[in-house]
């Protein structure tokens, strides 16, 4: 897979909102929501009749893959920093080996991957395809550019880092030891609240299953977004300073 060039990961915010934006434009073609689509194929499964606890309960595991992903997310970011998730730079000075690094060399990417599975019961058939495959191709092009810079800039340290702990499937137990970072839950939620935002927005529709309250909650998660990023670029300031 070719690694992502420098403007590919500098405006990975935006393709990754381009990508949600074009599986859900995907509905003019294919009018069948995924998720009902999926709790029909269950029924049938059991030589059965649909019925709505099939399509509610298949909302709320979406739902509850989306909450793990925010969750992972959060727990990567309040090692890393959302300063440093933010910028449109690699940063490869230090290697942090602290948390879910210890079980997965890109737990942000894994929260990704598994947040789009969960958002894809929203979107149609066709949409949730879209959508998973094109975080997938994505994601690898990501990580294949942080890789080669960590390569050049932390040498053989992470190329043994890069031996002890899985890419993207995590271990079940920890393959390395601590690095000795300090976690900050308030860095965390500081630079996950978007996809806090976004993960809520799929438990309001499976509570309520009402389009309106997934589009309004959906908006609100931008608007979290708009207003953590000046506060993480004031820190990342403060760093510099």
């Amino acid at each position: 897979m070719i690694a992502a060039g420098e403007q590919e990961y500098k405006h990975r915010f935006w393709i990754f909102g381009g990508i949600f934006w074009l599986s859900f434009s995907l509905y003019l073609f294919d009018h069948q929501n995924a998720g009902v689509a999926l709790a029909l194929a269950a029924a049938r499964l059991q030589h059965r009749a649909m019925i709505g606890s099939d399509v509610r309960i298949t909302f709320i595991a979406g739902a509850l893959l989306t909450l793990v992903a925010a969750a992972l997310r959060t727990w990567a970011t309040g090692y890393l920093r959302p300063e440093i998730m933010v910028d449109g730079k690699v940063h490869s000075s230090r290697l942090v080996a602290d948390g879910p690094y210890r079980f997965v060399r890109n737990p942000l990417y894994l929260g990704n991957m598994i947040l789009a599975v969960g958002f894809a019961v929203m979107a149609s058939r066709l949409g949730a395809i879209v959508m998973i495959a094109a975080h997938v191709i994505f994601l690898l092009r990501l990580i294949g550019r942080e890789e080669r810079e960590l390569t050049v800039g932390q040498g053989a340290a992470y190329a043994d880092y890069v031996r002890a702990v899985p890419r993207l499937v995590p271990a079940l137990t920890p393959q390395v030891a601590p690095a000795g970072h300090p976690f900050s839950l308030g860095a965390g939620m500081l630079g996950e609240g978007f996809f806090w935002g976004m993960a809520l927005s799929v438990v309001v529709f499976a509570a309520t299953i009402s389009l309106v309250w997934f589009y309004a909650t959906l908006f609100g998660a931008f608007a979290i977004y708009f207003a953590c990023l000046p506060i993480i670029k004031k820190r990342w300031a403060g760093r510099d300073s």
